[in-house]
């Protein structure tokens, strides 16, 4: 049985969820979600990877804007 920190876990690493969307969908605090995932070995390289995808979303919305 999967417990609710392997729920939350999951929801973010896996699922790709945002903090806000977890805590809602697992009836728990953003602050509880925010401790089970910053105590995860995954949590640095996960923020690195959402930042470097946010960034890449942004250059490409700034190019289409610049040529269109």
């Amino acid at each position: 049985m999967e417990t609710q920190k392997d729920k939350i876990l999951n929801l973010f690493y896996i699922e790709h969820l945002k903090v806000k969307e977890i805590a809602e969908k697992t009836s728990v605090t953003s602050a509880y979600v925010t401790k089970v995932i910053k105590i995860d070995s995954r949590y640095k390289e996960e923020k690195n990877f959402r930042k470097e995808k946010m960034n890449y979303l942004i250059s490409w919305i700034i190019f289409f804007i610049k040529n269109s």
